[in-house]
């Protein structure tokens, strides 16, 4: 299914979608008022008919200025989806996504495969490949049963993720097993043959066959708070030494402390040792702890989080994390120093309500982080965030970010400005 590319789809994918955009809003509106929850599915040609065709497009402007490369990145991707998932029947129910991404105008940036070394990279390479194509199975009372081509997120994404920050997602071939028929406990385990990585197929790193085995559960039956527990078993055939065992817990929750002041926490522990074919033997921690006060739109947060070192031979590695949202947006620590890392960080946020419909809806938020090694005592750098973002409406969606890493012992000084657009479409079939 990855060969889609070297058929010559990409140009029949980008023409199918832009069609797509267009019909779908004028469907929309002529059938807004269609019920389609009562339509019964009694056949197989019913389950196909009554589906949800959906399309997606996503551009963004990513310009990066990073110290040690004369040339600035300038990358500008769009990224295209158009997706059908069938209605119900008899249990079943099946989704095919197909994903193409393309360089829009500027070109000039590291991709990871288009060979422009002189630039920054901005991990965004062109490509067109069927992005998810799962059929799941419900039919058993409170569980369900997936197996396919599928993105998957688990919790916060510390672990497992789907990397939806970049244009090309991070997908699983495997099956997933998932059973709540315990009140407030979610019972879910996952095996993964192959992880298709944001890097495409053009990538030696592109896809890693594996032999990941997750287990998360989940209580949500505490008023203060919510308790998960996981262990995450992950073996990469291309990436032996981040072959690991993750074993760990997370509780979070928010308890109010007036009518207008809310306390949040969130606090995880996890453990990490080598696994499988992993030439280094270790042992390491992984500490989280997030308090946050919310109050009048604001909310004001702090936090501490150490992936540890072991004497500087290993650290705590999260391959199948949504990095991205980690650690600063200028994505400096994207795999973890064998020194380890600690990130002291704090945030501001502020989302805008009661002003003007026009800016009712709008996030702004700055984040500032502290980072420094855990074995040694390397002070790496410090980093600015900053975000804008705002939801239009049901359909489109535009955010700015901003990052600044002042480099001490680790990297170098990196800027990063991001602009991106977001317009989604989908609707019901076979009234």
């Amino acid at each position: 299914m990855k060969h889609l590319t070297k058929l010559g789809v990409g140009r029949s994918v980008c023409l199918t979608l832009a069609v797509f955009a267009l019909v779908v809003p004028a469907y929309s509106a002529d059938h807004s008022n269609t019920d389609h929850s009562s339509s019964e599915v009694n056949s197989v040609a019913d389950m196909i008919q009554k589906g949800r065709a959906y399309v997606n497009f996503r551009y963004r402007y990513e310009h990066v200025d990073q110290d040690g490369i004369s040339s600035n990145a300038k990358a500008s991707t769009l990224r295209s989806r158009l997706g059908y998932e069938t209605a119900e029947y008899m249990g079943f129910q099946a989704l095919l996504e197909a994903e193409d991404v393309q360089a829009i105008g500027s070109d000039e940036y590291n991709s990871t495969v288009n060979g422009r070394t002189t630039f920054p990279v901005v991990a965004d390479p062109e490509g067109t490949e069927v992005n998810q194509a799962y059929l799941t199975y419900s039919g058993v009372p409170d569980t369900k049963v997936l197996g396919g081509r599928h993105a998957l997120k688990l919790d916060n994404l510390r672990f497992v993720g789907d990397v939806g920050w970049r244009q090309n997602n991070q997908t699983h071939d495997g099956v997933t097993l998932t059973n709540a028929s315990i009140e407030d406990l979610r019972l879910f385990y996952g095996y993964s043959a192959s992880i298709n990585r944001i890097f495409g197929e053009d990538s030696g790193m592109g896809e890693f066959d594996s032999n990941v085995h997750l287990f998360n559960i989940h209580y949500g039956g505490w008023d203060i708070a919510d308790l998960t527990a996981y262990a995450y078993l992950m073996d990469f055939d291309e990436a032996p030494g981040a072959s690991t065992s993750t074993f760990g817990g997370r509780v979070d929750g928010s308890h109010d402390l007036s009518d207008d002041l809310t306390l949040g926490y969130d606090l995880e522990y996890a453990f990490q040792q080598d696994y499988e074919d992993n030439p280094v033997s270790y042992d390491v921690n992984y500490y989280r702890v997030e308090p946050s006060l919310a109050m009048a739109g604001f909310t004001l947060a702090g936090g501490y989080e150490l992936l540890g070192s072991d004497d500087g031979t290993a650290s705590f590695s999260t391959p199948l994390a949504t990095l991205h949202k980690w650690n600063g947006w200028a994505d400096k620590f994207l795999s973890t120093p064998a020194n380890g890392l600690i990130d002291f960080y704090g945030s501001l946020a502020y989302k805008v309500s009661g002003a003007h419909e026009w800016i009712d809806g709008l996030v702004l938020k700055a984040i500032f982080h502290d980072f420094s090694a855990d074995e040694g005592s390397a002070d790496y750098g410090t980093e600015w965030n900053f975000l804008a973002k705002k939801k239009i409406d049901d359909n489109y969606a535009v955010l700015v970010k901003y990052a600044s890493y002042d480099a001490e012992d680790f990297a170098t000084d990196t800027e990063k400005l991001m602009l991106q657009v977001t317009a989604s479409f989908k609707q019901l079939l076979g009234s």
